[in-house]
């Protein structure tokens, strides 16, 4: 499994807005690397790392990018997590992240409508001591489609305990 640069990182450099008033205040991805250079962060050398690492954490719905007017994009945070009570982004916040949950799980369903749903396991192949049929590699990138909906609904559900 490779390693990736810690959530806590991008955090540090990307400002928190309420998604309404989005204005220019984002950070342009230059600026988020030329940061983890200078810090040093253990793999921020390889500015594709970093932009696919960023990517992955846009995809889990903790960060949003803009595009500005034949501008570079723009990176902000989205704060999944918080008390709904002190902190005045968490609404937008989840509103963001409702969003985001609907198109995956649309995804998720166009892409299992593609499937061939009886040649979702190999005939010969198994594991565990022969009992349990291999999953086609179509399948295995259909759960993997799962993972990022997994994570935001974790914080989801994080979120709805601080609210109390």
């Amino acid at each position: 499994m490779k390693s990736i640069i810690p959530l806590q990182n991008y955090r540090d450099q990307i400002p928190e807005v309420q998604l309404k008033n989005m204005k220019n205040d984002g950070v342009k991805f230059q600026t988020i690397y030329n940061k983890f250079v200078e810090l040093g962060i253990k793999g921020a050398r390889n500015k594709n790392k970093v932009r696919d690492d960023l990517d992955y954490y846009i995809e889990l719905g903790f960060f949003v990018k803009l595009q500005n007017e034949n501008h570079q994009q723009l990176y902000y945070q989205t704060h999944i997590g918080g008390d709904l009570k002190t902190d005045m982004y968490l609404l937008e916040g989840i509103k963001f992240v409702k969003i985001l949950l609907d198109t995956k799980f649309k995804k998720i369903n166009d892409e299992w409508e593609k499937l061939d749903k009886e040649k979702l396991f190999y005939k010969q192949k198994t594991f565990g001591k022969g009992k349990y049929s291999k999953p086609t590699k179509k399948l295995e990138r259909w759960i993997m489609l799962l993972d990022s909906i997994i994570v935001i609904t974790q914080n989801l559900m994080g979120t709805r305990e601080t609210m109390d």
